[in-house]
């Protein structure tokens, strides 16, 4: 869900919906959806998201360098220094990308 509403008072994605991301939702529901904000992300907060991520969809293709595979997954994206385009810093396998790997430098 931070993800999902990361342009709407973003937040430090951990997986928890805590005050930051109902900040998220809120500010989606005033500005977007233009209703009364509760935080509350119901069925119609859902489908508002899902009708806004088609509607302003990101090609993400277009943002990635042209050196790199477009169906690798990088790790720990921070730069695209060319020390981090090394295969290393990729996963290829859907097994790979289920699995921890630690980062190290």
């Amino acid at each position: 869900m931070q993800l999902r509403l990361a342009g709407f008072r973003g937040t430090v994605p951990d997986g928890d919906f805590g005050p930051g991301t109902e900040r998220q939702a809120m500010s989606f529901q005033g500005d977007f959806m233009k209703i009364p904000p509760t935080g509350v992300v119901d069925r119609a907060t859902m489908q508002a998201i899902d009708g806004f991520a088609k509607r302003y969809a990101i090609d993400f293709k277009a943002l990635e360098p042209s050196n790199i595979a477009p169906t690798w997954v990088h790790y720990d994206v921070r730069c695209y220094e060319p020390r981090y385009l090394e295969d290393q810093w990729f996963c290829t396998t859907a097994k790979q990308l289920d699995s921890r790997k630690p980062i190290r430098f």
